[in-house]
């Protein structure tokens, strides 16, 4: 097989002028002789791509074939014969009005074979510039980009070129050559060379050219030429021959495996022939799609206005933030003035900041607790006027959830920070509305109050109020978020996605979730690409009937798509986020904090051309911060808040003076708090910002971390003295005398307690089992990472005694602190634990 795909391509170019020559005895006819000469390298070539296939998803014909055959006959050969008919027919008229001499300028006493290559150099030439102009000049390159709208090589689309566009190339061919007069003999063998050459270009054999491709111009450098990639594909426009390409610059064969995408990157450019007829005349249809549906057309047009409209906004608050800050805080306190809690705390008019902060003490979740929880019981809103449309629920400091009410306010809110999110998008990759969206989502309704109010997710609650029109853009209907069984959730998007593999927009809020989806298609990937093949799923049956039928509508075969996936396994052994999403173009999640390792994971398993784009300082009280395009930091969310913030010492706990958004300082680190409509005052977030740059006057924040005493590996937020209750929890239940530390370790998501104790091994994974059970009754959040296997399980290491005084004594000295002032953090980070000490595997007990 290797001599085969050295020699195919010889081998096949010396047959067809073989057949040319050997017939002309009783062949007499010209025409008729180089038809089927060119016929049997095309049939020779077809035969070649079920032998020595390049690429095996691409053997055989598809359901572009028939659009392809119309481009090959009736623009290719059809249109080709009629140009020169009427070439000829204008040629004898010039001559006959003497205007034309008689003879024509060619020189036709040179070997036929030396007139072909001649031939071949002098239309290249006109062709490479033609070629290379079309690449080079936007008008051009619409016409153009319909020759490079197949996402497959193979011998039958060669002849894909707009008319426009192939009579411009038939003025450096066939015309010219009628004008100079080359012989009818010549021409021929010149055009099964390059109808021959032709096919080659787009075939797909694994043929070998090595050093032809410094002569000919074929398959391995024309694959480069279609690929995805620009810097790839501005490369390789010769036709017949490389050799100017070599002159100019233009050559390009990094390896012979090919692109990695072909195409253009508008993955709706039309795919009939009628439709690719007018495509030129749409600007800019191979990038953005203006051919696009309705649906798309409004959305592009509601991200810029609405996002414009927001960004001057911003613009203009600038220029007075503490005016435009102290008249937020104003808002909220009038909107709230009548309850119980604000008449406690208001004797005395509040007019300003000032004001505001002597009446109101910095303030924990748990002084609002009691408030929020008699409210909802009692329908009477102590510390808000305005009933809540649901609440949101998240991780407290005790086993306790902490209850946020989503007031009207709020959801506009959200959903004009989310609508500016999509603009600065919108700005990074505007590509990115041509394909479907997925956008992972909490559920809408966890569970119901005794008021009635659902509580779930403000994301669950946009997307399920979203329009028809709009949803059907989105590739997961929201009640798949709504299934309890967490596997059976992720399956089912997952199935979804592989039977849309033309998502163009990615956001996964906790860039783990994106990491589990790749684990469960690598774990089901042969169940899932049989579901795939057929167009089913093997656990539709347990989805729910109400939706069933919606969801089993949606689950559409896929055999293409199919045969690329079998073929990454085989080649690389598991499949890879891009795999699933191979026309992704922005994925939208959090980047740093404790989502960063998971963050930098995904990133390398994503095409190297996707954008991505952070999602943003969010919480359950609210989105808090939008990321600016092409910024690190982000715009505080100040008009829906009033900010605060404490500036994070060098032990990392926060220093006594408080400022206001104004008063910060570039590359300072800072607590947040936060006073909203929704009933917090004063209220600390317990999160860490850091001030990353400024707009015009307005502070940039990005989120680094949760501050002390809580850490979070997958947004669970777990609290130290949650730990604290779940050891002295298992010390009371089996009368031990533990003391522990936690670790969250982030890369391998998963906990470690440190323990010194003489406990068999035995003993201590018991204890490990039921200190993960215990954290998963105290913290709800951490139950349900560890339902959908996010977080592993807790696991226990025995120390040798006296490493606490060890890592005491490390800590002491690494921070220069007095012994008094030291205090034991039992909640600590694998990153903070081990520049502490960098030597603690060799305390663990391995007896």
């Amino acid at each position: 097989m290797k001599l085969a795909r050295h020699l195919f391509y010889p081998v096949t170019i010396a047959t067809s002028f073989a057949f040319f020559y050997l017939t002309a005895t009783f062949l007499p006819s010209l025409p008729l002789r180089t038809f089927l000469s060119v016929a049997l390298g095309a049939s020779m070539i077809w035969w070649g791509e079920s032998l020595l296939p390049f690429r095996k998803e691409w053997v055989g014909f598809d359901k572009q074939a028939k659009m392809d055959g119309t481009y090959l006959f009736l623009v290719h050969a059809f249109l080709g014969r009629v140009m020169e008919a009427l070439t000829l027919s204008l040629v004898l008229v010039l001559q006959q009005k003497e205007i034309l001499p008689a003879v024509g300028i060619w020189p036709a006493e040179w070997p036929a074979f030396v007139q072909v290559i001649a031939l071949t150099m002098l239309s290249e030439f006109f062709r490479y510039w033609l070629h290379r102009s079309c690449h080079e000049f936007p008008l051009l390159w619409q016409i153009h980009a319909v020759h490079h709208s197949n996402l497959k090589m193979y011998w039958w689309n060669v002849g894909r070129f707009h008319p426009i566009e192939k009579i411009a190339q038939l003025c450096f061919e066939s015309i010219l050559f009628i004008f100079l007069g080359v012989h009818p003999a010549v021409m021929a063998l010149y055009f099964i060379f390059y109808s021959v050459n032709g096919f080659f270009q787009h075939c797909n054999i694994d043929i070998k050219l090595g050093w032809l491709n410094r002569l000919i111009s074929g398959p391995e450098q024309h694959r480069y030429h279609h690929s995805y990639e620009i810097h790839e594909s501005n490369n390789n426009y010769g036709n017949k021959t490389s050799i100017y390409d070599q002159l100019f610059g233009t050559y390009y064969l990094p390896d012979l495996l090919g692109p990695k995408r072909y195409g253009l990157h508008n993955p709706k450019y039309p795919q009939t022939f009628l439709e690719q007829m007018r495509a030129p005349f749409i600007k800019d249809l191979d990038k953005k799609g203006q051919m696009k549906k309705l649906s798309q057309a409004l959305i592009e047009f509601s991200i810029r206005k609405r996002g414009e409209r927001l960004q001057k906004r911003y613009d203009k608050a600038s220029q007075n933030l503490r005016e435009i800050q102290e008249q937020v805080l104003l808002k909220i306190l009038t909107q709230n003035r009548d309850t119980h809690f604000l008449k406690e705390r208001t004797a005395n008019p509040i007019t300003n900041i000032s004001d505001f902060q002597k009446a109101f003490p910095l303030a924990e979740y748990e002084v609002f607790r009691e408030k929020f929880e008699t409210q909802d019981e009692t329908r009477q809103w102590g510390l808000i006027t305005e009933k809540p449309i649901f609440y949101t629920q998240t991780s407290g400091s005790t086993n306790k959830p902490k209850l946020i009410p989503i007031l009207k306010g709020t959801l506009k809110s959200y959903q004009e920070t989310q609508a500016l999110w999509l603009y600065h998008a919108y700005r990074m990759a505007p590509e990115f509305i041509q394909g479907k969206f997925l956008a992972f989502s909490g559920q809408k309704t966890e569970k119901v109050l005794t008021s009635g109010l659902e509580v779930g997710a403000t994301t669950a609650h946009i997307y399920a109020s979203l329009p028809k029109w709009l949803r059907s853009i989105y590739v997961v209907p929201y009640p798949v978020y709504a299934l309890e069984d967490a596997n059976l959730k992720y399956m089912t998007i997952l199935r979804l996605v592989l039977s849309n593999p033309d998502v163009s927009f990615l956001v996964a809020a906790n860039p783990s979730t994106l990491l589990k989806i790749e684990e469960l298609a690598n774990i089901h990937a042969e169940q899932l690409l049989k579901d795939l093949e057929s167009g089913s799923f093997h656990l539709i049956e347990k989805i729910p009937a109400d939706f069933r039928q919606d969801i089993s509508d949606r689950m559409k075969e896929n055999p293409t798509h199919t045969a690329r996936l079998r073929e990454t396994l085989q080649e690389r052994g598991e499949l890879w986020l891009k795999d699933l999403f191979p026309q992704v173009r922005l994925v939208g999640s959090w980047q740093g904090g404790s989502c960063l390792l998971a963050y930098e994971k995904i990133r390398k398993h994503f095409f190297s051309s996707v954008i991505f784009k952070e999602v943003g300082y969010v919480a359950s009280e609210g989105r808090m911060g939008v990321p600016m395009a092409h910024s690190l930091g982000e715009l505080p969310s100040l008009f829906d808040y009033f900010f605060e913030f404490q500036e994070v010492g060098a032990d990392g706990d926060a220093l006594a003076e408080v400022y206001t958004l104004d008063q910060l300082k570039v590359g300072k680190e800072y607590l947040v708090i936060i006073t909203t409509t929704a009933g917090l005052y004063r209220y600390k977030m317990n999160d860490i910002v850091e001030v990353m740059g400024m707009h015009q006057q307005i502070p940039l924040i990005r989120f680094r971390r949760k501050g002390s005493g809580i850490t979070s590996i997958t947004g669970e937020k777990l609290y130290e003295n949650q730990f604290l209750e779940a050891v002295s929890q298992i010390n009371q239940e089996r009368h031990l005398k533990l003391e522990m530390m936690l670790i969250a370790h982030e890369e391998k998501s998963y906990y470690i307690a440190l323990c010194e104790t003489d406990l068999s091994q035995k003993q201590i994974q018991e204890v490990a089992n039921l200190l993960d059970l215990a954290l998963r009754k105290n913290n709800m959040e951490y139950d349900a990472k560890r339902d959908s296997q996010r977080l592993g399980p807790c696991r226990i290491h025995a120390m040798k005694r006296g490493f606490f005084h060890h890592f005491t004594h490390q800590e002491i000295t690494l921070k220069n602190i007095r012994e008094s002032q030291w205090k034991l953090k039992a909640l600590n980070t694998f990153n903070n634990f081990t520049k502490i000490t960098p030597d603690w595997e060799k305390w663990i007990r391995h007896d």
